[in-house]
């Protein structure tokens, strides 16, 4: 019987996984092997970050990595084995890795998880802004950048960099939360100040970045945000 032929046994616990566990993995005893779940699109990942650490060919050729589908090696002639064309969306695909060989795995499987997350957010909010009401335009975007003065909206910072601008469009109210694509709902932001809000409304995030600032900071901070906000209610509000 083929050595990898216990992992079978466990291979039905990794089936039903939640694919946004994104990747899992834990020791298979006695054989020096460790199996990995690993979903549908972190295996390209998988890959690209072996490339990085590893000779692929002697990944290949020592039979370092196994596939537990179909127990043969996971790298052919530098492919992915053919089972990862079987999968479906979200099932997750099973190898068993030499441990002792390639001691770099958990830290190419902390990299692939983060690379997964920011691409699948990423789509997430690609779908969200396709899916939401409303929608504006390259000269909406223009005017808003002339209302506020080529500030950031929340902390008043220069959006000018080397002569080129660098802002975020943010939504007020997120899309998630209901927010819509109309300019009234669109303000320009730091990247910094973009990245901080996240999910957060913008009252929140506000009282957030006035927190720990200077009671004259925060005045200029409320006289620039009411400006804006009647002439974007005047401009966009027809």
């Amino acid at each position: 019987m083929n050595s990898f032929g216990h992992i079978f046994a466990e291979k039905m616990q990794y089936e039903y996984l939640n694919w946004e566990q994104l990747v899992g993995y834990r020791s298979i005893t006695g054989n020096g092997f460790i199996s990995i779940a690993i979903s549908k699109d972190g295996i390209k990942f998988f890959l690209d970050e072996l490339q990085k650490k590893y000779n692929i060919k002697d990944i290949e050729n020592d039979a370092l990595i196994i596939c537990c589908n179909c127990l043969g090696n996971f790298l052919q002639k530098n492919e992915i084995c053919n089972c990862y064309d079987k999968l479906l969306q979200f099932e997750n695909y099973i190898i068993c890795v030499k441990s002792q060989e390639l001691q770099g795995i958990p830290e190419i499987l902390k990299s692939v998880k983060n690379k997964v997350k920011s691409v699948r957010s990423l789509k997430k909010r690609a779908q969200r802004e396709l899916d939401a009401d409303g929608a504006y335009s390259e000269n909406d975007i223009e005017k808003l950048f002339e209302i506020q003065n080529g500030r950031c909206f929340y902390c008043m910072c220069n959006l000018h960099s080397n002569s080129q601008r660098k802002f975020s469009i943010d939504h007020l109210v997120p899309l998630f939360k209901g927010g819509s694509n109309w300019p009234l709902n669109l303000v320009l932001s730091c990247k910094s100040c973009n990245s901080r809000k996240s999910w957060k409304e913008e009252s929140q995030f506000i009282r957030d970045i006035r927190s720990d600032k200077p009671t004259e900071w925060k005045k200029e901070n409320q006289k620039h945000i009411r400006r804006i906000r009647r002439q974007k209610e005047k401009h966009f509000n027809l």
